[in-house]
């Protein structure tokens, strides 16, 4: 598979380029120049395969790295993924049943993997790809109905909608992207509203934003929206332009302290305990069903396990900590 970039489609550069590399030449992200697709019947034929197996499938189509299921099972552990219900038409997929309880922890496994390296973090494509071959192989489990599927989410770099995004256009049957923000989140104001405010930016805009502008809006608009930016002006989309981008995007904003609540809520009501991260992305899910009406089956993407948060989760529950701690450990 070849590679261009978010900054020009005229070079082309091999797949172990945007496995290896952070940035191209250019300074753009590296995007497949064609993306793959999987038909009904290929995605059908997964399911007779297993999650490891399915996994390595995917990201040799990317890098053509001769990963094998073993490769991907010594990453993982016994058990990659859970899923569980929480309430009418809601699961979560828990990905964060490893030693490190997290999911980045075994996505810089497999990189490291396919990389040959050690200790490196994925590159920006590369972490995309492992997210794509994760959310293929759990539609391989049988997670997903042949009905279309909502995702609800949040992501600090943009990169898992990014994942959803490609997924959704290589064949995967999902609907809405969900996507929760937090109270000064600028992607809202963009996905939203088509403007973009040079002092929304507090920092570095998520990499993620830029492939997703290059992929749907094209190279020549990804420099506008890069060169406003290195000139603090506002960013400023068309009505059109603002469709095209958010298209399957439905961003929410959801605030801490509301996550405190969902947490609590979701716990007493269907003795869940839920990371403050899936927390938010719940409360996206609520905001999007109570505005449209939709009660699509719906998954919530869990990258953390909630004993990281054990003091946060004490505060929202009224729990002890060392309870706490034995009810996830019973998991």
């Amino acid at each position: 598979m070849l590679y261009v970039t978010t900054r020009s489609h005229t070079d082309h550069y091999t797949a172990n380029r945007a496995l290896m590399e952070m940035c191209a030449p250019d300074g753009g992200l590296f995007l497949p120049m064609q993306v793959p697709l999987w038909s009904r019947e290929q995605l059908q034929d997964m399911k007779n395969h297993t999650f490891f197996e399915n996994f390595a499938q995917v990201l040799n189509r990317f890098f053509s790295v001769h990963l094998s299921d073993w490769d991907v099972k010594v990453c993982f552990g016994r058990n990659p993924v859970a899923l569980v219900s929480v309430g009418i038409r809601i699961s979560v997929a828990e990905f964060w049943h490893s030693l490190d309880s997290s999911y980045q922890a075994v996505a810089k496994r497999i990189y490291n993997k396919m990389s040959g390296s050690v200790g490196d973090t994925p590159t920006r494509w590369a972490s995309i790809a492992i997210r794509i071959a994760a959310l293929f192989a759990l539609f391989a489990e049988d997670c997903f109905p042949e009905e279309t599927v909502d995702i609800a989410l949040t992501s600090d770099s943009f990169d898992t909608p990014v994942a959803v995004w490609y997924a959704r256009l290589m064949g995967l049957p999902l609907g809405k992207m969900l996507y929760a923000c937090n109270e000064n989140d600028a992607v809202w104001d963009l996905l939203q509203r088509g403007v973009c405010a040079p002092q929304s930016w507090e920092q570095e805009h998520p990499s993620g934003l830029e492939l997703l502008i290059a992929a749907t809006l094209g190279v020549k608009e990804n420099r506008r929206f890069l060169d406003c930016l290195a000139k603090k002006t506002p960013y400023v989309l068309t009505p059109e332009q603002t469709r095209e981008l958010s298209l399957g995007i439905s961003p929410s904003v959801v605030g801490s302290r509301r996550a405190s609540q969902i947490i609590s809520s979701v716990y007493h009501g269907h003795r869940y305990l839920m990371d403050p991260y899936t927390a938010l992305a719940y409360g996206c899910l609520q905001d999007y069903r109570a505005t449209t009406g939709e009660a699509r089956q719906t998954l919530l993407l869990a990258d953390r396990s909630p004993q990281l948060y054990v003091q946060s989760l004490a505060q929202a529950t009224g729990i002890s900590q060392e309870k706490l701690r034995s009810l996830i450990n019973q998991k």
